[in-house]
């Protein structure tokens, strides 16, 4: 079956079944047919049902045991590998976390009480990891109040990349549930279940996070390094114009605030004895700040500590040493390249452009066949990385950030003053080296 709802269909789905009523009818060939629509859309893996049980550790009723046996049979006919877990042993689905594709947990609720056990295996449950589907078998008696329709704060602990889809029970609309600020759920209407041919219509042809296009005013803890705020609200210097000026821009567009609450003198290093950060890297991944106010280089094993978003700068890292032979202004002040004949600056060709104002030699580098990526640096798994990096790659393709390149940093050629030795390998000195060595023995 073709379903329209792929391309705006999120990756959880909850589903409520109501017991009580035995004439319910539920057509599992369609119901497969959604899973494995999500599945291809959202690359999804494995699928995972999972359901309250019973005191014996069984299934609990005739209905669910059909329901999951026969969606799993009519699977691994896809190929699919299936399993199927109580709530209380969700958390043995973790052993995957972040080390395979997105799994698609089927959540099946068929009563009040499935919806408290739910709710409570959820509360330290990575939210985001899986593609959900939740399904409501049960309508509220009256006088109690219809949590599907109407959730009250929190429960299950969603976020805002959350993707999950709700079905509540004699409904025919499939509802996308998420938290903006993980304090309260917010509902949209995504789809809908068409009666006639048993298929979802799209309500919407609005992206992921052009749905979520507003963080409502969420603060978020900001570290930064003392003398090299990239924030030009805060202060206004070097190369961290670039920077400010996107972080404006993301603030102003995304309505989020930024709050700094420490300022550190360095970016940070990995101490080996006491396996800790120090400096914006260790208040990032210690949970004291969610987002770093820094021109962060990402390296792959900062990565497994802290999330990045998309490059803002991609550059050389080049190696610059005043030219030989000519005698420099002798002067005082933070770069002493000019200062002293056997010193020599590694650093990236934007920071060097930063700082040329203050070079009163002339200078020569070398190339080192490295190339560096500067980012913005989040917590692991922070929620708002995907949407932030959304809008990142919307100003890349609008030609924002490359003109903000063009304004603070790109220069078309390079000062006069700057001689280009190009990349020097051993196998280019090795003749050389071979000489000096050859002279010294005679010597």
């Amino acid at each position: 079956m073709r379903l329209s709802l792929c391309s705006a269909c999120p990756m959880l789905l909850f589903v409520l079944l109501d017991t009580s009523a035995r004439n319910i009818y539920f057509n599992v060939n369609v119901f497969v047919d959604v899973i494995l629509s999500v599945r291809r859309q959202y690359t999804a893996a494995p699928v995972i049902f999972t359901h309250p049980g019973d005191q014996y550790g069984d299934y609990g009723d005739l209905q669910i045991t059909h329901l999951i046996h026969e969606s799993s049979r009519l699977l691994s006919r896809h190929y699919i590998m299936t399993a199927d877990m109580h709530f209380k042993m969700l958390r043995t689905s973790l052993r995957y976390y972040r080390q395979v594709v997105h799994p698609i947990i089927v959540v099946i609720l068929p009563d009040f009480e499935a919806y408290l056990d739910f709710a409570e295996a959820t509360k330290t449950y990575p939210m985001s990891f899986p593609v959900w589907f939740m399904l409501f078998l049960y309508t509220p008696d009256n006088g109690t109040h219809d949590y599907c329709h109407e959730p009250v704060s929190n429960p299950l602990n969603l976020a805002f990349d959350t993707q999950m889809l709700v079905l509540c029970n004699n409904d025919s609309v499939l509802r996308e549930w998420y938290s903006v600020n993980g304090e309260t759920v917010k509902i949209f209407d995504l789809a809908e279940w068409g009666d006639d041919e048993n298929k979802f219509i799209a309500l919407t042809n609005l992206s992921l996070y052009e749905r979520r296009k507003d963080m409502e005013g969420v603060v978020l803890r900001a570290v930064t390094v003392k003398d090299t705020s990239v924030m030009t609200k805060f202060a206004g210097n070097y190369v961290a114009s670039m920077y400010g000026k996107i972080l404006e821009e993301l603030t102003y567009s995304l309505n989020f605030t930024l709050k700094i609450v420490s300022q550190m003198s360095e970016h940070g290093l990995w101490d080996e004895q006491n396996q800790a950060w120090s400096g914006v890297m260790g208040e990032i991944v210690a949970g004291r700040a969610d987002f770093a106010i820094a021109d962060m280089s990402m390296t792959s094993f900062r990565v497994r500590f802290v999330d990045f978003t998309l490059p803002l700068i991609i550059s050389r890292n080049t190696l610059y040493f005043k030219e030989p032979g000519i005698c420099g202004v002798k002067w005082l002040g933070y770069f002493q390249l000019c200062e002293k004949n056997k010193l020599a600056f590694y650093t990236t060709e934007v920071f060097k452009e930063a700082i040329n104002i203050y070079i009163r030699c002339s200078i020569v580098y070398i190339e080192t066949g490295r190339i560096d990526n500067l980012a913005m640096t989040l917590t692991k798994g922070n929620p708002y990385t995907g949407f932030m990096n959304y809008h990142l790659r919307k100003l890349h393709l609008n030609g924002v950030i490359h003109k903000l390149k063009n304004k603070y940093y790109i220069r078309s050629n390079y000062p006069r003053e700057v001689t280009y030795y190009g990349l020097v390998e051993l196998s280019d000195v090795t003749p050389t080296l071979t000489m000096v060595a050859a002279k010294q023995k005679e010597t």
